[in-house]
């Protein structure tokens, strides 16, 4: 019950018939669902039992994974009315894999203006009628699907859930028969209500659900009607009449599965056959890296090639006051080189690290940049303007052409045209986007702090020395930080405020006081830091009592500094290494009282990015920037001298974290691109470069991905003034 809070109230995702589904935190996996079961319902301990049998031995894509059960029937003692009395305590637990996106009904609306795109409307038809298909070779019979019962990961990928009243038909069973229906009305099949059931039953509910998602509405639709309501939504151009096709196809799908006769409903094989066909005829099957750069753009809504968030920038001003700054996003998420240039209107003075002059951006790229008012003679206006002024090319030669050729034209009045004039002549293409900029008294606000872009956080650490090294915790909302003056603190990235601090080192240490590394061990309530004399502490937190103490310290390297630590994301080890030319990895249990259980050969330069792999525990990849290539290196854990090189990268990187999805797995880098420095984001499988991410002016060095969730955390610092800060991500949105 500890990962429910007791089954309290606020975690509460969502409730049935005859059950409760709560938000569970576990130590070591991040989030689940844990699903209660009524305790007052006659039924419980059938649906109960024919939920578990449904679901064991379930696995694919499509069907929402079953992690688990708890069953325990206690016998209390009471009187009542002088009479002993044994009333039966039962405790009934479901325990399922955590769906951020929450269930598909959420999204279905008569108002086609808003919702979900086609293509990922599309893409959750077809991963429902895959789910589906799957349950019915396994003989599984679901009789109640609806859209309350379609749940969607972080990706939007559809899972089929809740098999409460599900049936698995023996061998050679095609029917079943029961005088007590259930089921959800409007989403039965007309004999499904007479308590006549068959595998035809769950593909009217299909086709309700797929008529839903196409027209918002139940109900017989005509085709032409379906595609003119479409013809209002934002469709990509690059698919000709595929959209078309693809919706025509449902349609039709949608109307054949609610035929009142079930001889005459297509099987679910048929159905998946059809939407196979036709994607092979417009050459629609996807790659996984296309479709997870399409399903970043789904999610918060976002879809255009070319972003810029926020478009409203809200300064607090105030007399003789410097202004806190505001951040805005620039996303490119085509395959090609944009020039984008930010001009302020008249009226309001900005800092002069805006600029006039084009910053290039690479493909598949986000670049964030500080706005900042400059000091205002008199009070600015309420509100001001600023264009942002977006230039795509077809290669980065044409790019460079550009920017050379009106390099004499920015600081000209009137030279928008004549910069028009330019991009065209050299195949451009321009997208404009207009910020806006307001300011206001905070003394006329109770609440005095305003959040001004709620997709990217930053958090100032300029109390403490340089930030070295950060870590996420997997269940809170936590960033730990290790600085230079040897104080560890942890942060809450939801409110940016500290959440504690703690000074590790001693002040006359003789290996100097700073803090290396550090790494949350979420599951023991420790952290471990990694300092510049080779000693690791490990110590334990209580976050309300505000108190840290230390639990155990030993010297890992010899007078060697703590160059990475990585924790094994499942058993009680801990993973060092150091900067020391060859000097060796070492694997610590502490199960075993912190011994030493195994070391590996290290690296010319030393180990300066180490992490295990979160799909293959028993791997770990590690690398050296002593030069200005980086080679990523995996060892298995069971051969010490194994090895083997995943890939290159030609800069030096000083980070590196993993993150997954539905569909990829992703390695993280920080490190020098050409002028900039950026987070690199690649497909661990094929090295291909998925998006990078960069902030205006700032240099980023460090990194840590939470391992469940599409949070990055990065450490960026303004080498010129020597300010450090920590700047979270979205792994979904690039920005």
């Amino acid at each position: 019950m500890d990962i429910t809070d007791s089954f309290s109230s606020h975690r509460i995702i969502g409730s049935g018939g005859y059950a409760v589904v709560y938000k569970g935190l576990l130590h070591r996996n991040g989030i689940v669902a844990v699903k209660r079961l009524s305790q007052t319902a006659v039924i419980n301990e059938k649906n109960f039992r024919q939920e578990v049998q449904s679901l064991i031995g379930v696995k694919h894509e499509n069907v929402v994974r079953f992690l688990g059960y708890c069953s325990e029937t206690q016998e209390n003692v009471i009187k009542l009315d002088g009479n002993v009395m044994f009333p039966e305590d039962r405790q009934r637990l479901l325990c399922f894999e955590f769906m951020p996106n929450g269930s598909l009904d959420k999204y279905i609306n008569n108002d086609v203006s808003i919702g979900l795109d086609w293509k990922t409307s599309y893409r959750i038809i077809k991963g429902i009628c895959q789910g589906l298909d799957y349950l019915h070779q396994q003989k599984i019979i679901h009789l109640d699907l609806k859209p309350e019962n379609i749940l969607l990961d972080h990706c939007w990928v559809p899972k089929i859930a809740d098999f409460g009243i599900s049936k698995r038909f023996a061998e050679n069973q095609t029917r079943a028969i029961t005088s007590n229906p259930r089921g959800t009305r409007g989403y039965m099949a007309p004999e499904s209500l007479d308590g006549n059931f068959t595998l035809k039953s769950d593909i009217y509910s299909l086709g309700v659900i797929i008529i839903e998602m196409l027209t918002g509405c139940k109900g017989y639709p005509d085709i032409q009607n379906v595609l003119d309501h479409w013809k209002t939504r934002s469709l990509e151009k690059s698919q000709g009449d595929a959209w078309v096709e693809q919706i025509r196809l449902c349609v039709v799908i949608g109307r054949e599965c609610i035929d009142p006769d079930p001889t005459k409903r297509p099987t679910i094989q048929r159905i998946i056959g059809r939407i196979n066909e036709m994607d092979l005829i417009y050459g629609l099957t996807e790659t996984h890296a296309s479709l997870e750069r399409h399903v970043s753009l789904v999610s918060s809504g976002i879809r255009k090639p070319l972003d810029v968030n926020p478009l409203e920038l809200r300064f607090p001003w105030e007399p003789n006051k410097p202004t806190e700054e505001c951040t805005v996003t620039l996303t490119n998420r085509t395959g090609r080189h944009v020039a984008v240039r930010i001009t302020p209107a008249e009226g309001i003075c900005w800092s002069p690290s805006l600029g006039t002059s084009f910053q290039p951006m690479e493909p598949h790229s986000t670049l964030a940049l500080h706005i900042r008012m400059g000091k205002q003679s008199q009070g600015p206006p309420e509100t001001g303007k600023l264009e942002v002024l977006m230039v795509l090319m077809a290669s980065k030669e044409h790019l460079g052409k550009l920017l050379k050729s009106v390099e004499g034209l920015l600081d000209m009045e009137d030279k928008s045209d004549s910069i028009l004039e330019r991009v065209k002549s050299l195949g451009g293409q321009v997208h404009r986007e207009l910020l806006m900029a307001t300011t206001y008294n905070p003394a006329c606000y109770q609440q005095q702090a305003v959040i001004h872009n709620d997709d990217q956080k930053f958090i100032p650490t300029s109390e403490f020395e340089r930030v070295r090294s950060i870590d996420v915790h997997p269940m809170e909302t936590w960033v730990l930080a290790g600085h230079d003056c040897g104080h560890v603190s942890i942060w809450n990235y939801q409110t940016q405020e500290m959440v504690m601090v703690f000074n590790i080192i001693e002040e006359d240490c003789e290996y100097g006081c700073g803090i290396s590394r550090v790494q949350f061990i979420a599951e023991e309530q420790w952290f471990a830091a990694g300092d510049y004399g080779g000693w690791v502490h490990v110590c334990a937190y209580n976050i309300r009592d505000k108190h840290v103490a230390v639990v155990h310290k030993f010297q890992a390297h010899i007078d060697e500094r703590i160059s990475a630590l990585a924790r094994h994301p499942t058993k009680s080890l801990l993973m060092t290494s150091s900067t020391t030319d060859f000097s060796s990895i070492k694997l610590w249990d502490w199960g075993q009282g912190w011994v030493c259980t195994q070391e590996f050969d290290g690296l010319k330069g030393g180990v300066h990015i180490l992490t295990f792999n979160p799909r293959e525990t028993s791997t770990f990849v590690c690398a050296s920037r002593s030069s200005k290539e980086t080679e990523f290196k995996v060892w298995d854990i069971h051969c010490s001298d194994k090895k083997f090189s995943i890939f290159e990268e030609k800069s030096s990187c000083p980070s590196c974290s993993f993150y997954t999805n539905s569909y990829q797995h992703f390695m993280v880098t920080s490190g020098q691109r050409g002028r900039r420095s950026c987070a690199v984001i690649r497909n661990t499988q094929t090295g291909e470069l998925v998006h990078q991410l960069a902030v205006y002016g700032w240099s980023i060095f460090d990194l840590a991905c939470h391992p469940t969730l599409p949070i990055l955390a990065t450490t960026i610092t303004d080498f010129r003034e020597d300010i450090y800060q920590i700047c979270l991500w979205d792994a979904r949105t690039y920005r």
